[in-house]
C-alpha cells in the first residue's frame, strides 16, 4: 500500500533515527549503487522496493547476457533494423518538432522515424540544436548534475576451485565502510 511517510523519509534519515553503525549502514547502503541515488536522497519506499527483490537472492538468466541481447538483436534485425556499435553520434537531426534522424561522426546520415538519445541531459543538450527545445529546458538539461556511471565484472573461476561461500551470490565491494563512496569517484 502507498505509505506517503515512507516516500517522505529518506534511507539516512530513517537510519539516523535508528542510531546505527557505520559498517550497519555500509551493509544496508551498499546496494544502492543498483539505482544509483545516495542514502540522504532516496526515499525509503523506493530502497526497499529496489534492494528487496536483490535481498531475496541473486538472480541470472541461463546463458548470460547473451541470452537477452540475440533474440532482440535478431528482432530488430526482423523488423529491418540494423545495430550500430562504435557509431559515435555527432549531432540529432530535427525537422520542425520532430527528430528525424542522427549525423554519425563519420559524417553518415541515418534517418529514422523514431530516435531515442540515451544519454545523459547535458550530452543531449550538445546533440540537438538550440531551437529544439525551450531556453528554460536547455538551461536545466546543461545543468544538470553528473550522474554516475557504473561497470560489472564477470569472470570465471578455474574448474576444481573451493565455491564455499562465493557461488550463486552477488558481491558489492566497498572501498571503505561508506557506501556513498560510489557517488564520489576515485581514480584509484
Amino acid at each position: 500500500a502507498y505509505d506517503r511517510e515512507l516516500f517522505e523519509t529518506s534511507l539516512q534519515g530513517f537510519l539516523d533515527t535508528l542510531g546505527v553503525s557505520t559498517r550497519l549502514r555500509s551493509l544496508i547502503c551498499a546496494q544502492s549503487s543498483l539505482y544509483a541515488v545516495p542514502a540522504a536522497l532516496v526515499p525509503l519506499a523506493i530502497h526497499a522496493a529496489v534492494i528487496g527483490s536483490a535481498v531475496e537472492g541473486p538472480h541470472y538468466v541461463n546463458g548470460g547476457g547473451d541470452a537477452i541481447t540475440k533474440p532482440l538483436v535478431a528482432r530488430l534485425r526482423e523488423l529491418g533494423g540494423e545495430l550500430r556499435l562504435r557509431a559515435p553520434v555527432k549531432q540529432a537531426l530535427v525537422e520542425g518538432d520532430k527528430v528525424v534522424g542522427v549525423k554519425l561522426s563519420s559524417g553518415e546520415t541515418l534517418h529514422a522515424d523514431e530516435v531515442i538519445l540515451a544519454v545523459h541531459p547535458r550530452v543531449a543538450v550538445k546533440l540537438l540544436p538550440d531551437d529544439a527545445y525551450r531556453k528554460v529546458l536547455g538551461q536545466r538539461m546543461a545543468d544538470a548534475e553528473e550522474c554516475v556511471g557504473a561497470f560489472v565484472v564477470y569472470g570465471t573461476i578455474a574448474p576444481g576451485a573451493d565455491l564455499t561461500g562465493v557461488a550463486g551470490r552477488n558481491h558489492y565491494l566497498l572501498r571503505d565502510d561508506d557506501p556513498d563512496c560510489f557517488y564520489r569517484p576515485s581514480m584509484d
